[in-house]
């Protein structure tokens, strides 16, 4: 599990000429959020934070959801891609759109490199989803694949903006010997999600499409996603009677 700001890169920043300031406080991102507040302590309170807050989370668990974040992760390049396709076909003037779209994906194929160079895991069909995970893929490629390509954005947002807000809620921990780098290096402001952020703000008041309840649903359906895959990675009483039939024998 990596710093999800690295998705958007200083070049993508410099290339599209992006903002990685604060957007403003009424801004979508920061609406969205808000309202999903109860959602975001709620994972910040899972058994997964509470262990990585007290720097005794199992590492078997932390590399359980590692892998299953390959299985995220490479299909978020490829629902890009089909949002990228898709507003080359239907939106051919929305130019800086496209280019945005075409730049994530081909970060989102870099990034992933790391699940291939240090985990061997080559493709998301080498791994076993769970049913959340099955389920929070097919909610982002419903939307590359149905809504208009500015949605995709508003369903990958949560991913972005809710590690950073989890890694500044820890901060106070970021000095544990096992566990700090992940605070560390989520704890700094969420440069891809502000720039994302400010994305769609430009593109509201340009006037363009973008229904508020439907981008508003799209972010909630995430963020309900996220909880659920933190929810379910640390079950410590699970974890202990699963272990236990495999040291002593079923």
């Amino acid at each position: 599990m990596l710093n999800r700001s690295r998705i958007l890169t200083k070049s993508i920043i410099r290339e599209h000429n992006l903002r990685i300031d604060p957007p403003p406080p009424d801004s979508f991102l920061f609406r969205a959020f808000q309202k999903n507040i109860d959602i975001a302590n709620n994972t910040l309170n899972t058994p997964f934070f509470k262990g990585i807050a007290d720097d005794n989370l199992p590492p078997v668990v932390y590399g359980a959801l590692t892998v299953k974040d390959s299985h995220y992760c490479y299909n978020g390049a490829v629902s890009f891609e089909i949002a990228r396709i898709r507003a080359e076909s239907e939106h051919a003037l929305e130019t800086e759109l496209i280019g945005l779209l075409s730049s994530l994906t081909d970060s989102y194929k870099e990034y992933n490199r790391y699940f291939l160079d240090v985990w061997h895991i080559l493709k998301p069909d080498t791994v076993v989803p769970t049913e959340t995970s099955k389920g929070y893929v097919f909610h982002e490629r419903r939307v590359a694949n149905y809504e208009h390509p500015i949605y995709t954005f508003a369903a990958m947002l949560p991913c972005y903006h809710l590690w950073s807000w989890l890694g500044q809620s820890l901060i106070d921990f970021i000095d544990n010997p096992m566990y700090g780098f992940w605070i560390e290096g989520n704890a700094s402001p969420s440069g891809s999600a502000y720039a994302i952020g400010n994305f769609i703000e430009d593109w509201q008041k340009a006037g363009k499409e973008f229904d508020e309840d439907k981008a508003m649903e799209i972010f909630s359906t995430s963020m309900e996603f996220e909880f659920a895959m933190f929810n379910e990675a640390y079950q410590p009483e699970q974890l202990k009677k699963l272990l236990e039939g495999y040291y002593h024998g079923k």
